[in-house]
């Protein structure tokens, strides 16, 4: 029988501890989606950006009246899901590319560089107390704001020229 000395076993349990804790709170996190300063909807589930989509539930009634829709499934150019014929599901291509930035910004630790897109459409990303971000498309800026992140977690995105907020609740 092996003796594991007493500061080991607090050692390894508040590993395990920190970890649940971290899985814990980072699976009820939820966003707020906000346009022109009237909320939309809320993102439950920030993971799902890896697989180039997000889900946004609309909250607004206002919006769910106009759109007939529960939720909106927001994807870029990468998305390989499948688009179902739900009637209540709504599929739209960022074409802002907020996943991109939200993507690169959560997974690059950078103080200033260019992801291209394609020929004429990348994104700059610049570090400077919070991610500042441009997306420009054939020479035409399409969306320009910052971001704050925080030990890889969202904690806010402003997108200044569109009006489009995505904070952190």
């Amino acid at each position: 029988m092996t003796i594991i000395p007493r500061n080991q076993i607090k050692g390894v349990c508040m590993r395990y501890f920190l970890m649940l804790a971290v899985m814990f709170s980072f699976s009820f996190a939820k966003y707020d989606v906000i346009y022109n300063n009237v909320k939309l909807g809320e993102i439950k589930d920030m993971e799902t950006i890896k697989n180039d989509y997000i889900e946004i539930k609309l909250t607004s009634k206002l919006v769910k009246f106009f759109s007939s829709k529960e939720k909106y499934v927001l994807h870029n150019d990468n998305f390989e899901g499948k688009q179902t014929n739900q009637k209540d599901i709504k599929y739209k291509k960022d074409k802002y590319q907020v996943l991109n930035i939200v993507k690169l910004s959560k997974e690059q630790n950078v103080k200033y560089k260019k992801f291209d897109i394609s020929k004429d459409k990348y994104i700059e990303l610049w570090h400077d107390k919070k991610y500042h971000f441009k997306y420009t498309s054939k020479k035409t800026v399409k969306s320009e704001g910052y971001l704050t992140v925080k030990d890889h977690t969202l904690l806010s995105l402003i997108d200044t020229k569109n009006n489009i907020q995505i904070i952190l609740n």
